[in-house]
C-alpha cells in the first residue's frame, strides 16, 4: 500500500503513518499548505534500471527492524479471503 493510500484511511495504528499525519497537522496549524503528487511509475526517466538496481542491492548486511505488526494486517487479511473465495 502505497503511504498516500495508508494516509487516508481513517483508522490507521501504524506508528510511521500516523507521525506523518501529526506532522501534516503540525503544519497545517501553522498555515502551511502540502499538496502530494502521485508519481505511478518511472516509465520514461533515464536511468530507471540503474536506479531500480541499486535500490535492491543493500550497502549493508540487513538487520532486524522492528516492524508492527499492523502493517501485515492488510496482506494477511488478502491472502486469507483469496484462499476463502477459491474453496
Amino acid at each position: 500500500m502505497s503511504a498516500l493510500q495508508a494516509m487516508s484511511h481513517q483508522h490507521t495504528s501504524s506508528p510511521l503513518i500516523l507521525d506523518i499525519l501529526l506532522l501534516l497537522n503540525d503544519l497545517y496549524n501553522h498555515n502551511f499548505d502540502t499538496i502530494f503528487f502521485w508519481i505511478p511509475s518511472h516509465v520514461g526517466i533515464v536511468g530507471k534500471s540503474n536506479v531500480d538496481l541499486l535500490a535492491k542491492t543493500p550497502l549493508s548486511p540487513i538487520t532486524n527492524i522492528p516492524i508492527p505488526a499492523t502493517d501485515f494486517f492488510v496482506n494477511v487479511h488478502s491472502v486469507i479471503q483469496n484462499k476463502w473465495q477459491s474453496r
